[in-house]
C-alpha cells in the first residue's frame, strides 16, 4: 500500500508499481469523504485516518460500478454502517443486473468487470451539479457509460475514476497503453470518452486524481497531449 497525501485529499493505492488501484479519502471540515473503494485492504487506512483526525466517514461515492472500484464494499460497510453511498443513476442499473443500452446510447458495449457490483447499497444517485461536500458532480461517460468525475472549485482537483489513467503514461480511457492496458479494454466508447476528457479538461484542473497511477500536478499540457494522440488514432482508422 502506498499514501499520497496533497492539501485535504489523500490516495491510498494498492500494488502502486504492478496493478495500481486507488482511493482517495477526502478531509472535509467535520468528516470525511471516499471515492472508489477497490479492495479490502483500504477500510483499514480508512479506519485510521477516520481514528486519526476524529471525523466520522459520511460519503462512499463510486465513480463506476466496475469491480476494481467495489470489491471492498462489503467490507466497509461492515466497518461503516452510517456512511451513504453514492453513484450515478445510470450506473446503478448494473447492480441490478440491467446492462442493456438505451437508444441514444449508440456505440457502447458492455466491457469490463461488473461481478461485484451487485454487493452495492445505494442511498442517492447522482447527477451532473449535484454537491457533495466540496465536490461537484460532473457526467463523464465513456470508460462505462454511467461514469461520473469530482470536482473541487477552490482546490481545481480532479478525481476522475477511469475516465484518464496515468498508470504507464498520460492517456484518455479507451487508448490503449501497452504497459498497462486493462482500462483500455474495459472501456464502454472510445469516442464518448474522448469528449468526457476534453470535458474534464475544460476545468483547467489543477490536480489530476485517477483510478489507476500516480496524481498529477498541473496536468493541463500532459492531458492536451494524450487527447490529442486519441484524437490522431481517430483519425488514422
Amino acid at each position: 500500500m502506498k499514501k499520497t497525501k496533497l492539501n485535504e485529499v489523500t490516495q491510498v493505492s494498492f500494488l502502486p508499481w504492478l496493478f495500481p488501484i486507488n482511493c482517495y479519502i477526502i478531509e472535509e471540515e467535520n468528516d470525511l469523504t471516499v471515492v472508489d473503494i477497490g479492495v479490502n485492504q483500504f477500510v483499514q487506512e480508512i479506519k485510521v485516518m477516520s481514528e486519526h483526525c476524529q471525523k466520522p466517514v459520511k460519503n462512499l461515492i463510486i465513480t463506476h460500478a466496475h469491480s476494481d472500484h467495489v470489491m471492498g464494499y462489503p467490507r466497509f460497510k461492515e466497518t461503516f454502517p452510517e456512511c451513504r453511498t453514492y453513484m450515478s443513476e445510470r450506473e446503478a442499473r448494473f447492480i441490478s443486473e440491467d446492462f442493456k443500452f438505451d437508444e441514444s446510447e449508440v456505440g457502447f458495449q458492455l466491457k469490463g468487470d461488473y461481478s461485484k457490483a451487485s454487493s452495492l447499497h445505494v442511498e442517492d444517485f447522482l447527477q451532473e451539479g449535484d454537491q457533495i461536500g466540496s465536490f461537484s458532480v460532473i457526467e463523464t461517460p465513456g470508460h462505462s457509460v454511467g461514469s461520473i468525475s469530482l470536482w473541487n472549485p477552490r482546490t481545481k482537483l480532479m478525481i476522475a475514476g477511469d475516465a484518464f489513467q496515468t498508470k504507464g503514461r498520460l492517456a484518455v480511457s479507451g487508448d490503449l497503453v501497452k504497459t498497462f492496458p486493462f482500462p483500455a479494454i474495459a472501456t464502454a466508447s472510445k469516442e464518448v470518452s474522448l469528449q468526457s476528457a476534453k470535458k474534464i479538461l475544460s476545468f483547467n484542473p489543477r490536480i489530476l486524481a485517477v483510478g489507476h497511477g500516480e496524481m498529477l500536478i498541473d496536468p493541463i499540457d500532459r492531458m492536451k497531449e494524450a487527447i490529442s494522440r486519441c484524437e490522431c488514432e481517430r483519425k488514422d482508422k
